[in-house]
């Protein structure tokens, strides 16, 4: 058994539903895997949301990277391998390294299981191997992903001050609330008081309500759509601008318009926790450089990121895009993007959608934009092909249609089509759909990917 299928299948032990929320199982245990000492010198930024948490938190952490700070990086999901989700320095932390903090972490949580007569989940299971692998790395500033909410999650244990809220939308609404506006409270929970929120894709009216919200535990909002701007010239390039500082250009791999909120949200929450470290620094020698050259490394940063799942392109010829947009915003902003900057030629769509999600969006979208569509299904949550393909059957301006539900037929099919249309093949349906696909194209077994 090599290190990541050992990995997997520790972690397999621990793949159980929690019926309950306790932040006394987490907190014991990572009191007793890290010294005190580390956690009260911890420097932590922690980013909630409905969309663009994972973009917002690879950017910020590619940015701070530009600035020679070792971060720590914790996000949820991953795209292809699961030692996506813990990363150091920008680079995902081996197998090898996470058994040997599972093999800690294991002793601690069965002896706290046992003390308390609660089970860990496997989310628990990888905030504690993340925080452990952290602590043995002497890595102390911290990028949580928000796994779902804020007010709840473990993240907060490690009691962030400095705080991101990319967009809101109806999501997890049997768990956050049934309006944006307690969904975002909730999510608004996991700074600490006298903390700092940075906004990114919020509409005015609930902005108020946040602000109000905040004030009663003395947060400061800080509205990244109002503190830098960001605009896309073309598709691939990105025009960066911040008051008092010459504007900048930049090449970037990061496509879709929807990315622009994220870069605003990732470059003011880099700002502001610059700004914040600098004023308890002793030695100010470079302050005078700092503020020129802040935008030209968030330019450099953003030639270098590439985000996996985030309309990335995987393939040249023909050229095929994968985004794991799922919720209505998420979807709008995606095709949105396609008809600003790809309506140059045909457009092959592979889609398919998970259980339990709204198709009317999508729907409504595939049908204007399609030249045609291949309709498949996922391996993980996938809901049957044949549900969404009727439902396209009934649309007014119904495009050629192929009913597949096999993927690896479906990716292989997008690609022939796109080859004699001479088109781009755009694969959108979710994450699960997504990440098959691109697991398809790199060859590896796609029915593995999302075990966890």
């Amino acid at each position: 058994m090599n290190p990541r299928q050992q990995f997997l299948s520790q972690l397999n032990q621990y793949a159980k539903f929690v019926s309950h929320i306790s932040f006394e199982r987490v907190g014991l245990s990572l009191r007793r895997l890290v010294s005190s000492s580390y956690l009260d010198n911890l420097n932590v930024l922690m980013v909630t949301g409905t969309n663009g948490k994972g973009s917002t938190s690879l950017i910020a952490n590619e940015i701070l990277g530009q600035h020679d700070i070792k971060v720590g990086l914790l996000t949820s999901p991953h795209f292809i391998e699961l030692n996506e989700r813990i990363q150091i320095a920008g680079q995902p932390v081996d197998y090898q390294a996470l058994n040997q903090a599972f093999d800690e972490v294991k002793t601690v949580v069965d002896s706290v299981s046992q003390q308390l007569g609660e089970a860990f989940g496997v989310y628990d299971i990888l905030f504690l191997v993340a925080i452990t692998v952290f602590f043995r790395h002497q890595t102390n500033t911290l990028m949580i992903e928000a796994g779902i909410g804020g007010r709840y999650d473990p993240g907060r244990l490690l009691k962030p001050k400095l705080t991101a809220l990319t967009s809101v939308d109806l999501d997890h609404t049997d768990i956050l609330g049934k309006t944006t506006e307690l969904i975002a409270f909730d999510k608004l929970d996991a700074c600490q008081s006298h903390g700092k929120v940075i906004t990114g894709n919020i509409d005015q009216r609930l902005l108020a309500k946040i602000i109000h919200y905040t004030g009663l535990n003395q947060i400061e909002v800080v509205d990244a759509q109002q503190a830098v701007n960001v605009t896309m010239q073309k598709a691939g390039q990105v025009h960066l601008a911040l008051p008092q500082q010459e504007a900048v250009s930049a090449k970037t791999a990061l496509l879709g318009d929807f990315q622009l909120h994220n870069i605003k949200t990732a470059i003011t929450l880099c700002q502001v926790y610059l700004q914040h470290q600098q004023q308890h620094q002793q030695h100010q020698q470079h302050k005078q450089q700092e503020a020129p050259s802040f935008i030209q490394k968030c330019a450099l940063a953003l030639q270098n990121i590439k985000i996996p799942g985030r309309f990335e392109q995987i393939c040249e010829q023909p050229t095929m895009y994968v985004d794991a947009a799922h919720t209505p915003d998420a979807y709008q902003l995606f095709f949105d993007s396609l008809s600003r900057h790809f309506n140059d030629q045909p457009m092959i769509f592979l889609t398919g959608q998970s259980e339990g999600r709204d198709h009317a969006i999508l729907v409504e979208q595939l049908q204007h934009l399609a030249s045609e569509i291949i309709v498949s299904q996922a391996h993980t949550r996938g809901q049957a092909a044949e549900v969404l393909y009727q439902h396209l059957q009934q649309t007014k301006d119904k495009p050629v249609l192929h009913l597949c539900p096999d993927l690896i037929e479906a990716t292989a099919l997008a690609k022939k089509r796109a080859i004699a249309l001479n088109g781009r093949v755009f694969v959108v349906g979710g994450l699960f759909l997504s990440g098959e696909v691109a697991a398809i194209h790199r060859g590896l077994d796609h029915t593995g990917v999302y075990v966890f």
